[in-house]
Formats: structure tokens, C-alpha cells, sequence
């Protein structure tokens, strides 16, 4: 069974998913974080998150062959949505990057462009796009080499939040130490990201400010602090998934004045959010009808209902699958990361691009051919041994073979004589010969009549109409065909999805009117009935 780990280099703690499984199917194992030493003054970089990663990556000792995934921070990117007038997905390919040279003042030379596209239809096409410097991403990766975790996958952390997502449109909120995420999504799908400066770090200095105390004693009582007299939880310390800060029955009772500085702290912050969906909202002509929050500020008490009455939609957190046996909300990027890895990659801003290709599959490949060439060598020195007698054996076989050749050649034509087949030589050259003769008579006949069924010429025709498969995967329920129509009941990912597939089947000027309707949200994705008359149009 194959071994994934995502990895969440959090600038308060790492935190590590471990999945086992394989063909795309992942188990949970387990989920662990480790505080990442706070300076004095600042946050820390990522070369002591990496360290953290090392110690937290040599307790649990990863099998040779892990396949690792890393979030790549939302703040080093610049993320934006591009917009074509294209509706041919390989002019959108070709011209994507002319397009954002215009819009960025970056040389992009000096950058690595990821990119998924969002929707495609005629004469316009969205494209979500976040552009990262190269000489951050190498050394990025050159450390993560080093401690024995170069990852497969490095995905922009803030894509990955579609998978707590539900039908519809909604926004999910990564409530970080240092930053927040915010990811817009409709049905599940990414369409637009931002990353906001501050988090549960502001809130800490406050109270540090405020009421003169030091680090560890304001995250005790930022944690204890609950903003509302309703939904009033107790909930262990960040610092640590596995063991709170300090025992709970050591922890002091929140008071008002904690819970009021909190609250002051945390306005500017909410204030961001706000406008930040507006925006979202304003750019993309959609309506935000519910919000999800996760992250280790997301676990601040009352959090939810002060932000549900701020933005004025419900706010949830996240629901994460065994979510009692590995924490909460704060695992949320790293769980993410480690089902991606083992999922469809293609699907997420992927930053291994270019010269930071993931060359882990190649040198598997590679120690698969030496083995491979070790065991022909093996099998050439065993077999010189027994050459010679085996040569004498085959001999022996020949010689009966020849004569059942010349049996076969005489039932099947009797007309040639025996005297003719003495040979194996002479018997298959005349086989050959009246087997040519044959297939010359049988393509005289085949140019006289089609070699296609006519049903069978309809189903390839409607089959090339498809759109590729990584553009929109498409799984057949019925197949109906009859001399008048086709009919076709199947299911894809999204709605965009089945339009691309109705748009790509109009191509065919056989299939230009072909219909999509009875359009149903499923578990697995969309499920949608094609109807494609056929014959000519009739004329009024």
C-alpha cells in the first residue's frame, strides 16, 4: 500500500496528514503537529518550519517511496482571474501567459505560472492563475529534498480549501497565526483566492499589550476566551494537537475583559473578511449563501456566531472525516494536501512545474530498468547451459511440424499436388500464395460494401465528438441509439462540465443540435441526459 503525507507548514506548528491506499483511494492513519519556536520579534521563516518538519518527520520515520504534498503559502503568490476571449481550450493554453505578462509588473522569466481554467464557452474563457517567484520555490524545495521530503505535489494552500465545500456558492475561511485564507467556491471548485496579513498572533498581542502578560499566558487566555454567552465551548490550546498548553483544570476562567480585548483585537480583521467577499461577489456576479471557517483561530469561542452576525450568512466550520480521532479544524490544509496527492493533481494550482518537475516517478522508473537489466543478464548466462540441447530438441519438433504443415496445405486445396509439398518451404509458399489470391477476391468484394455498420460509424462519430477526458470526464449510465436519435443519460463533475460536453458534440455537423437538460446535483458530481436528433432539420 502506497504512503501519502500532506504537509501544512503552519507559522505556529507544522502539521503532517498520513494517508495509506491506493488507485485513489486513501485511509486515514493518523495526524500530528509540532510548535514552530516563536522570535521574539516577527514570524518565523520557513527554514524553522522545515527544521520542525525534520524533527516531527524523524519521530514517525516515513517508509522509503512516501509520496509527499506540501502547502505552498497563498501570500508568496500573486493570484488572480484571467479572463479570454477564447473558446477553444488550446488557444487559452497558447496565449494564457501573454495575457498575464500584461497584467503583472513581474518578469516572467523570473516566475512559475500555474494555472487551472474555470470555465470555457464561446468567445470567453476564465482562467484562475497564481504566479510565484523561482528563486523562492528552489531553495523551497531544495531544503524539503534535504530532510527527506520532496514533495510529488506543491499546491498554493488556499486551492485546496474547495474540498469543504458543498453545493452551491460559498466561502471557506482558513483562520491561520499569521494570515488568513479566504477561497470563493461554487459546487466545490475553487474560483478565486486571497490571503489576508493577520490572525490569532494580533489577537495574542493584545493581550499581551493590554494587560501587561507574556506569550505563554496570553495564548492560555486567548484560547479560554469566549466571544458570546451562547455556544460557550472549552477547547484545548493550539500550541499542540496532541496536549494542551497547560492542563485544563490549570487554565484560568475566562473573564470579560479577555473576552472584550479579544473581540476589539478581532474587528479589523472581520472588517478584511467583509470587504474581501464583497469583492468576490461584486467580480464573480454570485451571492455567498453560507461560510465555513477552519484553522486554529476558527476555534476561538463564539467566533462562529460573531462572524455570522457580521457578514450576515450562516457560518459553520469545517466538517472534517475523523475529525474525533485527529483534532479539529486546524489539520484542515494538511488533511487536503494529503488526499490531493493521492487524488487528481491535474485539478489544484500544482507549482512542480518547468525545471521543479517532480522527478521522484522518474527515478523509480529508473531503478525498475536496472533491476529489469540484471535479470536478462541472469537469464543469458543460465540459459547457455542447456542451448545446445534444447537446439537438438526444436530440431527434432521442426521435422514434425514440417509434415503436419503439408497435411494442413493438402486438406485445405486439394487441388495441388502432393508431389509439390515435400518441403515445409514449398508448402508455405503455397499457402501463402492462395491465401493472397483469397485476400486479393475479398477486397474486390469489400470495395463493393461498406466495411462500417452504420450504428457502429454513429456511436464512433458521437464518441470523437467527446471532449478529452481531462477536460471533462464523462461516465455513460444508457446508451440509446436509433436510426432517428441519440440519447444519452450520463454523469460529469460540474455543470460547466456538461456544457463543455453539449458545446463539444454542436461541433459535429451531425450533432449540432444535440441537447443537454434534466441537469441533477449527485454525490458523485452532475448527472445530465444529451438528446441528439437525427436526420435533416426539419424546415417550416
Amino acid at each position: 500500500m502506497a504512503r501519502i503525507i500532506g504537509i501544512d507548514p503552519g507559522s505556529y506548528a507544522v502539521k503532517i496528514a498520513i494517508y495509506e491506499g491506493t488507485l485513489g483511494r486513501q485511509q486515514l492513519l493518523g495526524a500530528h503537529s509540532a510548535p514552530v519556536p516563536q522570535p521574539d520579534d516577527g514570524i518565523p521563516d520557513m527554514a524553522a518550519r522545515i527544521a520542525t518538519l525534520e524533527s516531527l518527520l524523524s519521530e514517525r520515520r516515513p517508509l522509503e517511496g512516501t509520496d509527499f504534498g506540501v502547502c505552498l503559502p497563498a501570500d508568496w503568490a500573486s493570484i488572480r482571474v484571467v479572463r479570454l476571449p477564447f473558446g477553444d481550450r488550446s488557444k487559452v493554453e497558447s496565449a494564457l501567459e501573454f495575457e498575464v505578462e500584461n497584467q503583472v509588473p513581474f518578469d516572467m522569466d523570473d516566475m512559475i505560472l500555474a494555472h487551472r481554467i474555470l470555465s470555457v464557452s464561446p468567445g470567453d474563457s476564465r482562467v484562475l492563475t497564481a504566479l510565484a517567484a523561482r528563486e523562492r520555490i528552489a531553495p523551497l524545495l531544495g531544503r524539503l529534498a534535504e530532510v527527506g521530503a520532496d514533495p510529488k505535489v506543491l499546491a498554493l494552500d488556499g486551492d485546496l480549501l474547495g474540498v469543504y465545500a458543498r453545493e452551491g456558492v460559498e466561502a471557506v475561511i482558513d483562520l491561520g497565526h499569521t494570515r488568513t485564507l479566504i477561497s470563493l467556491c461554487v459546487d466545490g471548485k475553487v474560483q478565486a483566492c486571497r490571503a489576508i496579513t493577520g490572525g490569532g498572533r494580533e489577537l495574542t498581542q493584545a493581550l499581551m499589550v493590554t494587560l501587561g502578560i507574556d506569550l505563554p499566558e496570553a495564548e492560555t487566555r486567548k484560547h479560554r476566551a469566549v466571544l458570546s454567552d451562547e455556544g460557550v465551548r472549552v477547547v484545548t490550546a493550539e500550541w499542540d494537537i496532541e496536549q494542551p498548553t497547560l492542563p485544563i483544570d490549570a487554565m484560568p476562567v475566562p473573564s470579560p475583559d479577555d473576552s472584550t480585548i479579544v473581540a476589539g483585537a478581532l474587528q479589523p480583521l472581520l472588517a478584511e473578511i467583509r470587504a474581501t467577499l464583497i469583492a468576490f461577489e461584486d467580480d464573480h456576479e454570485v451571492e455567498i449563501t453560507a461560510v465555513r471557517i477552519c484553522g486554529g483561530t476558527a476555534r476561538l469561542g463564539g467566533l462562529d456566531e460573531v462572524m455570522a452576525e457580521d457578514l450576515g450568512v450562516p457560518v459553520t466550520p469545517v466538517s472534517l472525516s475523523d475529525e474525533r480521532r485527529f483534532g479539529d479544524g486546524r489539520l484542515a490544509l494538511a488533511l487536503a494536501m494529503g488526499a490531493r496527492v493521492g487524488g487528481p493533481v491535474g485539478r489544484v494550482l500544482d507549482f512542480r512545474l518547468e525545471e521543479f518537475t517532480f522527478k521522484g516517478d522518474l527515478h523509480t522508473l529508473r531503478r525498475l530498468a536496472v533491476v529489469a537489466a540484471a535479470a536478462v543478464i541472469l537469464m543469458v548466462v543460465g540459459g547457455t547451459g542447456w542451448f545446445g540441447i534444447r537446439w537438438m530438441q526444436l530440431n527434432s519438433e521442426l521435422t514434425e511440424v514440417g509434415g503436419e504443415i503439408a497435411m494442413a496445405v493438402q486438406e485445405t486445396f486439394p487441388e495441388v499436388p502432393a508431389d509439390k509439398l515435400d518441403s515445409p518451404t514449398m508448402a508455405l509458399a503455397i499457402m501463402q500464395e492462395k491465401t493472397t489470391a483469397t485476400a486479393d477476391q475479398a477486397e474486390a468484394l469489400g470495395a463493393l460494401v461498406s466495411d462500417t455498420p452504420p450504428m457502429t460509424g454513429i456511436l464512433k462519430e458521437f464518441s470523437d465528438g467527446m471532449p478529452p477526458h481531462k477536460d471533462a470526464r464523462i461516465d455513460v449510465r444508457e446508451l440509446s441509439i436509433s436510426p432517428t436519435s441519440i440519447i444519452t443519460k450520463a454523469e460529469t463533475e460540474g455543470f460547466n462540465e456538461a456544457a463543455l460536453i453539449e458545446s463539444s458534440l454542436q461541433q459535429n455537423p451531425r450533432f449540432k443540435r444535440a441537447r443537454k437538460g434534466d441537469e441533477k446535483k449527485v454525490k458523485s458530481g452532475v448527472r445530465f441526459t444529451i438528446t441528439v436528433p437525427l436526420g435533416e432539420e426539419e424546415e417550416e
